[in-house]
């Protein structure tokens, strides 16, 4: 059975004075008088069990949904739409990380009448969402998790807020072509690491750059395989008395903790890393790194980094700021995902602020001239660190 969740106007809130997301002073409305406006349904199917594979991402974004919701429904009274306030209210159905649960799942809430989505973790489990979305003409949905080009293409509705996998390396590799002429990268045999390390591959070759070493790892990879990678790694160097930049296209936390303390143990030049759910970690902070260990965070969006631009169109709130609120809301530290969630589910709700209308058309005009200015000012942010990271205490 699936697990199903509402969340409106009872969920628990904070108080206005510690909500630094309210930027005005506002009339904090009560539950029983939100429980009067009519609801603007917003649906997800998303992966809220105990143990599933990705049910501690889509229970994180979950968090990052629901304060985003309580901030509209108390601080901000609700949303306007068609000439009346509405409160908003998300349903929530359990997929159990799987993907043709995921596309059951809305195709459900289709049937019940909601034609706004969020997506779930994941391109995989996104595909299945955008599937049955666009099957509905008027429905729309913001898949704020999703990095494969096939969740998008030919579906003019489907939204998101990450730019394409094969892009994650873009950056790094166009900041170090004109002095690092040898590349070498590990690429981790897992679904979105492989279309990471495939794009990094064609950034290497469009620049003239000289791929001296590719190796492909398990998922999972133990510590023995890892440390003869980076022997491997010195061996080839030396024989070809090069220092080459190192990508690693890895998804695996401990991979990247792993990677970079045989790297400073075995002396190799530098270490760049392709997303910063590694760098992020204090975990790695920790690691004995040094000077020769160069680390790059290239995610769309990077707590690590304090923006004075504007994270959200809807809450007019920084990236700092979005932190220091979902840390205080949930206890715990905003990664990547959880702030695409939250970024994107407001970029949906500013649409349909913006419009004033259930117009599907309306929406979707919107939403589309919002997407060209979000993807080169707000969620493609690459962030690039050429030292080694900040020490800090164990969390």
């Amino acid at each position: 059975m699936a697990m199903l969740l509402h969340a409106a106007a009872a969920l628990p809130f904070m108080g206005q004075t510690e909500y630094n997301l309210s930027r005005v002073s506002t009339l904090v409305l009560t539950s029983e008088t939100l429980r009067d406006l009519p609801a603007l349904r917003v649906g997800v199917s998303l992966q809220l069990d105990c143990c599933s594979s990705q049910s501690a991402r889509g229970r994180s974004m979950w968090e990052s949904f629901t304060l985003l919701a309580n901030y509209v429904n108390e601080v901000r009274g609700g949303i306007f739409v068609d000439g009346q306030q509405h409160r908003i209210e998300l349903i929530a159905i359990g997929d159990y990380s799987e993907g043709s649960i995921t596309e059951s799942n809305v195709e459900l809430l289709l049937s019940r009448g909601v034609r706004l989505f969020l997506g779930p973790f994941g391109s995989g489990q996104s595909a299945g969402a955008a599937a049955a979305v666009h099957s509905a003409p008027d429905a729309i949905l913001m898949a704020t998790a999703a990095s494969s080009t096939a969740v998008f293409a030919g579906r003019a509705r489907v939204f998101g807020v990450f730019s394409p996998g094969s892009s994650y390396f873009t950056t790094v590799v166009e900041k170090f072509a004109a002095t690092d002429r040898a590349c070498a990268i590990l690429i981790e045999d897992f679904g979105p690491a492989l279309s990471w390390g495939a794009g990094a591959k064609v950034d290497i070759e469009s620049r003239g750059m000289n791929l001296l070493s590719e190796v492909t790892v398990p998922r999972f990879a133990s510590e023995t395989e890892l440390a003869a990678v980076v022997k491997k790694w010195g061996q080839e160097f030396a024989a070809a008395d090069a220092s080459p930049l190192i990508l690693l296209a890895t998804y695996e936390i401990q991979t990247c903790i792993t990677l970079a303390r045989e790297a400073a143990r075995q002396r190799l030049p530098r270490l760049l890393m392709v997303f910063t759910n590694c760098v992020d970690q204090a975990a790695f902070a920790n690691e004995p790194t040094d000077t020769r260990a160069y680390v790059a965070g290239v995610a769309p969006w990077n707590p690590m980094v304090e923006r004075s631009a504007a994270f959200d169109p809807w809450t007019d709130a920084t990236a700092a700021e979005y932190a220091e609120t979902f840390q205080a809301y949930t206890g715990n530290t905003p990664d990547y995902v959880d702030a695409a969630a939250y970024g994107g589910f407001g970029s949906l709700l500013w649409a349909v602020r913006t419009t004033g209308t259930s117009d599907a058309g309306a929406r979707h005009r919107k939403l589309h001239s919002h997407q060209k200015k979000m993807h080169s000012r707000r969620y493609e942010h690459r962030t690039l660190r050429t030292t080694a990271p900040a020490r800090r205490a164990p969390t």
